[in-house]
């Protein structure tokens, strides 16, 4: 081979490809993408995504399922638990469906509509919070909802479900309708319910 390259480069590409790579690659890439796809995958994943996604979906999928689940597993269960007189519920507390109803209460660490202040447990709570504005959030008392809705109506609100311990320490009770003597939603998740039998 010569010593040193050509003053000048060859006016037309060789007749015959080379039978090897070359040895070191190339200072840039290429201008133009390839026609066609590699027919072997790389053997590292590239350092950076790709700025737009792909065109096509996967024609199937993958072969490995991920090592871990999600870090927050939805549950379809929660605590309902009474809203005021403890020994007037029976049960006291209850596991159901997220798509049973019960009554609603609302608990936050701030004042919110129509909220009562229970110095004992440093806390508002209330039971009638919203103003009319949707069918879902309004200022009639929530004597049966499911979890989801119940979430909803209290978020409105900006406040949130009362917990379990607090409703079980009687932190909203005697905020309104008629709920001290029958369950309403805590924000406790739980597991399924044990079989009766």
């Amino acid at each position: 081979p010569t010593t040193a390259p050509t003053k000048k480069p060859t006016t037309a590409p060789t007749k015959k490809p080379t039978t090897a790579p070359t040895k070191k690659p190339t200072a840039a890439p290429t201008l133009k993408p390839s026609v066609a796809p590699t027919m072997m995958p790389s053997v590292a994943t590239t350092m950076m995504p790709s700025v737009t996604p792909t065109m096509m979906p996967t024609n199937a999928p993958s072969l490995i399922p991920s090592l871990a689940p999600s870090s927050a597993p939805t549950t379809a269960y929660a605590t309902a638990v009474c809203g005021g007189a403890t020994n007037k519920c029976n049960p006291q507390t209850k596991v159901d469906l997220k798509t049973a109803t019960y009554g609603v209460r609302c608990c936050s660490e701030t004042k919110f509509n129509r909220s009562k202040y229970n110095s004992e447990c440093n806390l508002w709570a209330a039971s009638r919070v919203g103003k009319k504005l949707t069918s879902i959030n309004d200022n009639r008392c929530k004597t049966s909802a499911t979890f989801e809705e119940a979430k909803s109506y209290c978020a409105y609100s900006r406040a949130r479900l009362c917990t379990k311990q607090e409703l079980l320490d009687q932190c909203a009770k005697s905020t309104g309708c008629d709920l001290n003597h029958k369950l309403v939603w805590s924000s406790e998740p739980a597991v399924a319910p044990p079989l009766q039998g």
